[in-house]
């Protein structure tokens, strides 16, 4: 029995970028009923496209993108079971500093400075999954 299992993919814009989140499964299996061995594989692949953040050394703002492999095969039977994992994650961060004013200050992902001067307040990402 194999199947491709529905993935999603969301879409939310912040400022310059459009941030995409996107996953995908598949899995595949085997089984044995007479002797009681099976297989089973798992594949997934998870994308993050332009998502924001802000550089802790210099303060920028920036995107990254990160992309995630894994699969994970496993085999057994009455005796007991083997399995084998493995993820390639691959992660690119995008800061353009000379458009940064590098003073530390600019953090304006993750505090919000509206109110006074040096009294930031957290601010939480909501990312829409419709």
């Amino acid at each position: 029995m194999a199947g491709n299992y529905p993935g999603y993919e969301v879409c939310s814009i912040y400022g310059d970028y459009e941030t995409t989140y996107s996953s995908k499964t598949f899995r595949a299996k085997h089984e044995n009923k007479q002797n009681g061995s099976y297989e089973r594989f798992t594949a997934k692949d998870k994308k993050v496209s332009h998502e924001p953040f802000v550089d802790k050394s210099s303060g920028c703002e920036g995107y990254k993108d990160e992309h995630t492999k894994t699969s994970t095969y496993k085999t057994g039977d009455k005796n007991g079971y083997t399995e084998y994992h493995r993820e390639v994650k691959v992660k690119v961060k995008h800061v353009d500093y000379g458009k940064c004013n590098n003073n530390n200050k600019a953090k304006r992902s993750y505090y919000d400075s509206s109110s006074k001067k040096n009294n930031y307040k957290r601010v939480k990402w909501s990312y829409d999954q419709e």
